[in-house]
C-alpha cells in the first residue's frame, strides 16, 4: 500500500460542502473545505476524480508508487461551483441534451491535479 494526500482549496463559495474523490470509480472518500484526506491505496495506476454535487472533474491518471508520497490538490472554479450550487438539474432521460452538458455528466466544474512526487 502506498499513500495518497488529497488537499482541497480553502474557497468561500461551496465551502459547506463535501467533495466527493473517487479512485477508479469507487468513492474513497470525502473533503471538506480547506482540509486534508489521507488515504492508502495499491501501489500501480489509478484514475482519480473530483465530484461537487452533479459537477466533477476530468480524470486524472496517477502511477502510486510504492515508497514515495502521492499528493493531490482539488479545488473548484467559482463559476462552476455556482452553477452546481444553484442551478437546478433535473433527473432521468429529460436530464440529457439540456444545459451545456449533453451527456448528462460535467467533467470540466472541478480541477484536480498532481503535486511532484517525492521519496519518502
Amino acid at each position: 500500500m502506498a499513500p495518497v494526500t488529497i488537499m482541497r482549496s480553502r474557497e468561500w463559495w461551496n465551502f459547506h460542502r463535501r467533495m466527493r474523490i473517487e479512485m477508479d470509480g469507487k468513492r474513497v472518500g470525502g473533503i471538506w473545505n480547506g482540509s486534508v484526506l489521507k488515504i492508502d491505496v495499491p501501489a500501480g495506476p489509478h484514475t482519480f476524480r473530483a465530484f461537487l454535487g452533479w459537477v466533477g472533474s476530468k480524470p486524472l491518471p496517477v502511477d502510486v508508487r510504492e515508497g514515495s508520497v502521492t499528493a493531490l490538490g482539488v479545488r473548484a472554479s467559482w463559476h462552476e461551483a455556482a452553477e452546481a450550487t444553484a442551478s437546478y438539474r433535473p433527473m432521468g432521460p429529460q436530464a440529457y441534451g439540456v444545459g451545456r452538458y449533453p451527456n448528462g455528466m460535467p467533467d470540466e466544474g472541478l480541477e484536480i491535479w498532481e503535486y511532484l512526487a517525492s521519496s519518502e
